[in-house]
């Protein structure tokens, strides 16, 4: 009778069957055999050849269980159980794979990487895309990107709200989301504005997307449910237009007359048209959010070009004939970029910290120092430099 035999040139650690070799077998044995493969359900006997043979301190004929890995001998006689073997099918493979080749290790380690780890690892990939989209956006000094923070904070609501409830994502996902409203809960005022000020966007996407943001994300932004921040952003907007108004008033008010050095305004000679020259400007002033350039702005339909080629300041300078105070205020606005650093490293291209010294800048200093960083790393981020005679034809024009 031959023993049981496993292939010596399969994989060190595979737990695969192997093809066996006839044994000598009676009629009555090889029925037995039979029955028992039918019978025997647990795992374990995947991995063990069943066969009979000599007992090892009486030589009957028993059945026995070889080892497919290394062809140990076990007992396995119905009363015996299948514990032994887990045991040995446990250290037997611990032991194949400590006394492996290094070549072989790396095939075992991957080898019993489970379904389940690859699909965590996607979903991290999948968590972290938005990220890393938004900041590489974000990172760029030639385009207007404050009109665009509405939308990847949006997206990234979105990814919150997706893995918020996954396991392996709940802490991870708390924690980023407490940290992440503190500090954009701050600027969002800002930003809104910039949203409004996008032809493609103004106020009706801004009150659908704040509305979608509150929802999504689990706590309130500064303490402000994003639904009451969009009719703040409204006022504010107004309020903010509103000065400019007063600003442009004041720059043709102070505006020297050259024909006389009087600076009050010579009353018309008709009482009647006086009066009317007055109700008009009070009754201007009342009515004027409705008939403002900012209240024309927002009643117009929104832009549907989508495109990535869009330049909302580009469109702005078009209809500044339209819009001459609301332009100004565009411009303004979306001149403000956003910043993925700290503000230790917003400073200086040698990584230098925050002193006290720069601490004390006055607030143009700091506004100087940040842009001024943007553009000298520009061209370090790949992006294409404008030649300078565009540039300065487009400050010229504005």
């Amino acid at each position: 009778m031959s023993t049981p035999h496993v292939s010596h040139d399969s994989d060190p650690i595979s737990l695969a069957p192997v093809v066996e070799k006839n044994h000598d077998h009676s009629p009555e044995e090889e029925e037995k055999l039979g029955k028992l493969k039918k019978s025997r359900k647990a795992d374990v006997w995947e991995h063990f050849t069943t066969f009979f043979g000599p007992h090892p301190k009486t030589g009957a004929r028993v059945l026995r269980a070889a080892c497919k890995i290394c062809q140990t001998s076990l007992r396995a006689a119905a009363n015996d159980g299948t514990r032994h073997l887990n045991d040995h099918l446990k250290s037997c493979v611990n032991k194949r794979m400590r006394d492996a080749d290094s070549p072989h290790t790396g095939d075992a380690i991957a080898s019993f990487i489970t379904e389940k780890v690859q699909k965590l690892a996607g979903m991290l990939q999948d968590f972290l895309h938005v990220f890393v989209e938004a900041t590489e956006y974000f990172y760029g000094a030639y385009y207007t990107t404050s009109n665009s923070v509405i939308n990847h904070l949006y997206a990234i609501s979105v990814i919150f709200q997706k893995y918020r409830y996954v396991e392996q994502f709940m802490g991870l996902v708390k924690s980023m989301e407490i940290k992440f409203l503190k500090y954009w809960g701050k600027t969002l005022t800002l930003f809104g504005i910039a949203y409004i000020l996008d032809p493609r966007a103004k106020y009706t996407a801004l009150d659908i997307m704040l509305k979608n943001i509150s929802n999504n994300f689990e706590y309130s932004i500064s303490g402000i449910k994003c639904v009451d921040t969009g009719e703040f952003v409204h006022n504010e907007i107004f309020r903010l237009y509103d000065e400019y108004v007063v600003n442009s008033q004041n720059n043709v008010v102070d505006t020297p007359n050259s024909s006389s050095g009087d600076n009050v305004a010579t009353p018309s000679t008709s009482g009647h048209n006086s009066a009317w020259a007055f109700l008009q400007t009070q009754i201007s002033n009342v009515t004027g959010t409705g008939s403002n350039e900012l209240q024309r702005y927002l009643s117009e339909p929104i832009l549907t070009d989508f495109t990535k080629d869009f330049d909302v300041l580009a469109w702005w300078r078009a209809n500044k004939q339209r819009f001459p105070i609301l332009s100004m205020m565009a411009r303004d606005v979306l001149a403000v970029p956003v910043s993925t650093v700290a503000s230790e490293s917003a400073f200086s291209v040698r990584r230098r910290v925050l002193s006290d010294y720069r601490s004390r800048l006055v607030p143009p200093l700091v506004e100087a120092s940040v842009c001024l960083k943007d553009w000298f790393v520009a061209e370090d981020r790949n992006i294409a430099i404008q030649k300078e005679e565009e540039i300065i034809g487009l400050e010229m024009e504005f």
